[in-house]
C-alpha cells in the first residue's frame, strides 16, 4: 500500500506543470510626453522578458504587434486596436486603442481573444488626462493540459480624487461582471495596473472583487517600497488546481519603468 501511495504522488508530481507571468506598466508614449527614449527601454524589457510564458503589458501607445514579433518571434501577440476615437484622431494619439498588450509563448494553445473598452474615463484636460486613452481589458483564453485557462490584462483609469475613484469602481464592476458571465467554471488569472493603492481605503473594491470571483491575490506588496497599484490575482477551477509557485518583482526588469515589474510562476494540476 505505502509503494502505491508513492507511486500516486510521483505520478501525480509529474503531471504537474508550471508557467510563468510577468505584468507590466512599461510606460511607452512618444519619447515627448514618456520624458526619455521608450524604444531602448523596451528593447531592455523584451530582451530580459523572452523565457516569461505570458507577457502582460500596460500602456504600450506606440509599438506594434509586427515590432513585438520581431523582437520576440517565439511569442504571439495581441496589441490592442479598440479605440472610441475615428480615424484621424485614432491614428494620432490612440492606435494601440487601451494601451494593452499580451504575449503568448508559442507552445500555448490560444483559443479565444477578446477585447472591451470601458464606456466611462475621469479627465481630459485634468485628471491624469485617462479621456485621451481607451482604457478596457483583454481576455485570452489557452488551453492548459485540457483544460481552460482565462487570461485577463487590464488598465484602469488613474488619479486620486472622487470623480477618478468613482470610475475606477465603476470599470472594476463592469470588469467583474464580465468575468463572472464569460469565464463561467474555468480558471483564471486577472493582471494589470488598477490604479488602487493597497494602502488606502479604496483597497475595500479590491476585497469585493476578491469576493466576488473567489480570487486569491499575489501579496508581493509587502517588499516593495512604492506604491501598490499593480496587480496579480488568480483562482483555479472545479478540475483545475493553481498554486503560486514563485512571486515578487523581477529585479533584471526594475527601474526600466515608472511602475514595478510583478513576476509569478504558477503550478498547475489536472485534478
Amino acid at each position: 500500500m505505502k509503494n502505491k501511495l508513492h507511486y500516486f504522488f510521483l505520478i501525480h508530481t509529474l503531471l504537474a506543470l508550471d508557467f510563468s507571468l510577468l505584468t507590466y506598466n512599461v510606460h511607452a508614449l512618444h519619447p515627448i510626453i514618456a520624458g526619455d527614449d521608450p524604444n531602448s527601454r523596451i528593447q531592455s524589457i523584451l530582451e530580459e522578458s523572452k523565457d516569461y510564458d505570458f507577457i502582460l503589458i500596460q500602456e504600450n501607445w506606440i509599438f506594434s504587434s509586427e515590432y513585438l514579433s520581431s523582437k520576440l518571434p517565439n511569442h504571439s501577440w495581441v496589441v490592442s486596436s479598440e479605440s472610441k476615437f475615428s480615424w484621424p484622431i485614432r491614428s494620432l494619439i490612440n492606435s494601440n486603442g487601451s494601451g494593452l498588450s499580451l504575449g503568448i509563448l508559442g507552445s500555448h494553445e490560444i483559443i479565444n481573444i477578446h477585447e472591451e473598452k470601458f464606456d466611462r474615463c475621469s479627465g481630459w484636460l485634468g485628471k491624469a488626462n485617462d479621456c485621451l486613452a481607451t482604457k478596457g481589458f483583454q481576455h485570452i483564453q489557452i488551453k492548459i493540459d485540457n483544460e481552460i485557462l482565462d487570461i485577463y490584462n487590464t488598465h484602469l483609469d488613474a488619479g486620486s480624487n472622487s470623480k477618478d475613484r468613482e470610475v475606477r469602481e465603476y470599470q472594476i464592476k463592469y470588469l467583474v461582471n464580465y468575468i463572472s458571465e464569460n469565464s463561467i467554471g474555468h480558471a483564471v488569472i486577472l493582471a494589470g495596473d488598477l490604479n488602487v493603492n493597497f494602502l488606502t481605503n479604496e483597497k475595500s473594491i479590491l476585497d469585493w472583487l476578491m469576493d466576488e470571483l473567489d480570487f486569491k491575490i499575489i501579496d508581493w506588496m509587502n517588499a516593495y517600497k512604492g506604491g501598490a497599484l499593480d496587480y496579480i490575482f488568480f483562482r483555479g477551477s472545479k478540475s483545475l488546481d493553481i498554486f503560486p509557485d514563485e512571486y515578487g518583482i523581477d529585479n533584471r526588469l526594475d527601474g526600466l519603468s515608472d511602475h514595478p515589474p510583478l513576476k509569478a510562476v504558477f503550478e498547475f494540476k489536472s485534478k
